[in-house]
């Protein structure tokens, strides 16, 4: 029964972890586009007008994403995917909360740069 359960799980662990992988990707893709649902109320909470919006929140997610590119290639070649993923899902998860309760714009800022890593 052992060799059994082994033998299923050996099997269909890298399909599982490619599942989350992609899932997190699809994930980081919305995040890039979901900010485009929410602009009057985040024009509201910051007291922003559309320039100001779109160069502190809207750019700040893409800067931070095209420049950490590199950084996190070298990173995943030197550690494993196993490892890096978690820590970098839980680091968008959290920002996004954290985006998501945001008082000030710095704040705010800040939490948009970390889900762009």
């Amino acid at each position: 029964m052992t060799s059994l359960h082994n033998r299923f799980f050996s099997r269909y662990i890298p399909f599982l972890i490619w599942f989350c992988a992609t899932l997190f990707y699809l994930y980081e893709n919305l995040l890039q586009v979901s900010q485009s649902i929410i602009v009057p109320e985040l024009m509201q909470t910051f007291g922003l007008n559309a320039h100001g919006l779109s160069l502190y929140l809207g750019s700040t997610f893409l800067i931070s994403y095209s420049v950490s590119q590199f950084p996190v290639g070298f990173i995943l070649d030197h550690y494993s995917t196993r490892t890096v993923l978690p820590i970098a899902t839980f680091v968008c998860a959290a920002s996004c909360y954290f985006y998501a309760e945001a008082q000030t714009l710095q704040f705010a800022v800040f939490c948009r740069l970390l889900m762009g890593v």
